[in-house]
C-alpha cells in the first residue's frame, strides 16, 4: 500500500501546480518528515488522520488516495485558467441527495464549461432513453441553482412524496405547474400542481445533446 500511496501523491502534487513537500506541508499542516515518508514510499505505519486530511485537501476519497480506487480524472488549476476554462462537478442522481450541503464538493468527477457564474452550477449526465428524443441518453445536461425560472424552463424537482428525483418542465403560472413532456405528446401535456414540500432543486441552462 506504501508504493500506491506514493505513486498517487506524486501525481496529485503534480496536478495541484507541481507541488513540493514544503508547499504540501504548508497547506495541510502535516509535517514534512511525515509527508516525505509517505511520497517516497518508506513509511509503515499510515495514520487514518493524516490520510483523511490529504484526502480531503485533494477533494478525493482516502480509497483513491490509497490506491484502491481510481483517482478521478481532472485538469489542473494552472491548465484550467490558460485554457480560460472552468470545472464544474459532473453528479449522479444520488450526488443529488446531498445536494444542499455537498453537491459542489463531494464529486470526484469534473465537467469542462467557458462559462463562469456565482451561482452553484452541476452537471448531470442522461443515462437512460426516458427523456428522448428532448434529451438522448449521454446527453449532458448543466444546471444552476437561484436561476429565476422562466415559462417552459426544465427543472430538477424533488418530489417529497415519492422522495425522488425528476427532470420535469415548469410553467410559471400561479401556483407553480409541472408537467412530464417526455411521454405526452405537447399538445396533450398534463400539467399538475407543485406541492408545498416539493422542491425545485435547480434549472437547467445549457444540454450538450449526444445522438
Amino acid at each position: 500500500m506504501a508504493f500506491e500511496i506514493s505513486t498517487t501523491l506524486k501525481k496529485l502534487m503534480l496536478r495541484h501546480g507541481n507541488m513540493s513537500i514544503s508547499d504540501l506541508a504548508k497547506a495541510t499542516g502535516l509535517p514534512q518528515p511525515t509527508l516525505y515518508q509517505l511520497y517516497v514510499g518508506t513509511t509503515k505505519k499510515k495514520k487514518k488522520k493524516t490520510l483523511s486530511i490529504l484526502s480531503d485537501y485533494f477533494k478525493i476519497k482516502v480509497k483513491q488516495l490509497t490506491g484502491e480506487e481510481k483517482l478521478p480524472f481532472y485538469l489542473p488549476e494552472t491548465m484550467k485558467k490558460q485554457l480560460g476554462i472552468h470545472a464544474i462537478p459532473l453528479l449522479t442522481w444520488d450526488d443529488l441527495y446531498h445536494w444542499q450541503d455537498k453537491v459542489d464538493a463531494s464529486n470526484t468527477e469534473e465537467f469542462f464549461t467557458t462559462k463562469k457564474s456565482v451561482n452553484l452550477r452541476f452537471a448531470i449526465k442522461v443515462i437512460n432513453s426516458e427523456m428522448a428524443p428532448t434529451f438522448p441518453k449521454g446527453s449532458i445536461l448543466i444546471f444552476e441553482n437561484n436561476k429565476k425560472i422562466t415559462n417552459n424552463d426544465f427543472s430538477i424537482i424533488f418530489f417529497n412524496q415519492q422522495n425522488r428525483f425528476f427532470i420535469r418542465k415548469i410553467s410559471t403560472a400561479n401556483p407553480l405547474l409541472y408537467s412530464n413532456p417526455f411521454t405526452l405528446a405537447p399538445n396533450k401535456e398534463k400539467k399538475e400542481k407543485l406541492q408545498s414540500k416539493d422542491i425545485i432543486v435547480a434549472t437547467l441552462i445549457e444540454a450538450r445533446l449526444y445522438f
